[in-house]
């Protein structure tokens, strides 16, 4: 899996990512350690959280853990095994405090990273999926039961390739370090298969993601 540098410019969210999801996208680089930790600022008190996992270990976390004023509760939303890397989403409810730092433990030391997101105003996951591949253009859709929901998508790529190009377009909203993209679109119609479109070089790939409502 590639480890980007912990300064690259592409790991910072777009600001109308912010914007939208009243919080702050923090995606942390890969690295080799049994813990992987995301420090979230700016969530409205009470606000669920999206975070997307993903480690060469290929075996679920042990734990999540959080320091929220109140902590959350997290539940697995969905989880796929590629070529040489698993992933895992998981949606935080139930907490609450404006800043806080959630911390992934695995049983093994290996390489792994994460993606976390605050989201809009969430009553559930209407669906969600994932999706792996060798292809050069990673694809991924779902279709939401109602208009306004939220889609939240996550492409991420081995070290087959250097980087995420093309991303998806308008109008998704995407936050990207060069291994990882997370790709939202907000109040999307309904009954319209909501799809996403990714460019590697080559290299396994995962794709995960959920519509909330």
């Amino acid at each position: 899996m590639a480890r980007p540098r912990a300064d690259d410019p592409g790991g910072a969210a777009s600001s109308a990512a912010i914007a939208a999801l009243g919080g702050t996208t923090v995606i942390v680089p890969a690295a080799g350690s049994t813990s992987t930790s995301v420090a979230l600022q700016g969530v409205a008190t009470g606000q669920a959280i999206a975070l997307f996992w993903f480690s060469t270990a290929l075996v679920l976390p042990t734990s999540i853990t959080d320091t929220f004023s109140t902590g959350y509760t997290w539940t697995l939303v969905q989880s796929i095994t590629g070529n040489d890397f698993i992933g895992a989403l998981y949606i935080g409810t139930g907490g609450s405090g404006t800043s806080g730092t959630v911390t992934v433990t695995t049983s093994a030391l290996e390489t792994s990273g994460a993606m976390a997101v605050p989201t809009v105003n969430v009553s559930g996951v209407d669906v969600s999926g994932s999706n792996s591949g060798t292809s050069a253009t990673p694809t991924f859709s779902l279709t939401p039961s109602a208009a306004g929901e939220c889609a939240i998508y996550a492409c991420i790529i081995d070290s087959g390739s250097p980087t995420i190009n093309p991303l998806p377009a308008y109008p998704w909203i995407n936050a990207s370090a060069n291994y990882a993209d997370l790709a939202m679109y907000i109040s999307p119609p309904a009954s319209v298969s909501l799809v996403c479109n990714w460019g590697i070089l080559s290299g396994h790939w995962i794709t995960l993601g959920m519509i909330l409502k």
